[in-house]
């Protein structure tokens, strides 16, 4: 079985769409290029999790990585966020602590660094049982939380650190 290189199968939506019936439009949010990683991004993960080895999977995922990594804005946050759940999710923890940490530090958006922040108290506390260092990184995106003025995510994450 020859395996397609993630790249091929992530511009393959864009020519689909291109060759779309005009009498028939999708939805707009379908032609964006986070919704296309993200959709791709997700039928693979399957025939990544049950038939690529592990090498495989991490070579595929650094592609995606660095395709992420080359958008701008909030576009970048969104799909660096989807690729560090899809490590996350195959277990390749350090390369999904790496690149949350650098949403929570570069992000363009309070909202995309609390949510980082969020993902990273919720791996120290999953994956690593580590309760001191989930409750800071927890205490710092409600801190940031409050500070932009996000209530419900403030009050999310009030709740998540008291049953911490």
């Amino acid at each position: 079985m020859k395996i397609i290189p993630l790249v091929v199968l992530i511009l393959l939506p864009f020519s689909i769409l291109s060759a779309q019936d005009p009498d028939h439009p999708k939805d707009e949010g379908a032609n964006n290029p986070i919704s296309l990683i993200r959709n791709e991004l997700t039928n693979q993960l399957l025939v990544l999790e049950k038939k690529l080895p592990r090498a495989k999977q991490l070579q595929i995922l650094a592609e995606a990585r660095i395709l992420a990594l080359n958008l701008e804005g909030g576009e970048r946050d969104a799909a660096v966020f989807d690729v560090a759940n899809v490590y996350l999710r195959l277990r390749f923890t350090d390369e999904a602590k790496i690149l949350f940490t650098g949403v929570a530090d570069n992000g363009t958006t309070d909202e995309s660094k609390i949510s980082a922040l969020e993902m990273l108290g919720n791996i120290a506390f999953v994956r690593e049982n580590n309760i001191e260092q989930t409750v800071e990184l927890t205490e710092k995106a409600l801190f940031l939380a409050q500070l932009s003025e996000q209530k419900m995510k403030s009050a999310e994450l009030l709740i998540k650190t008291g049953s911490w």
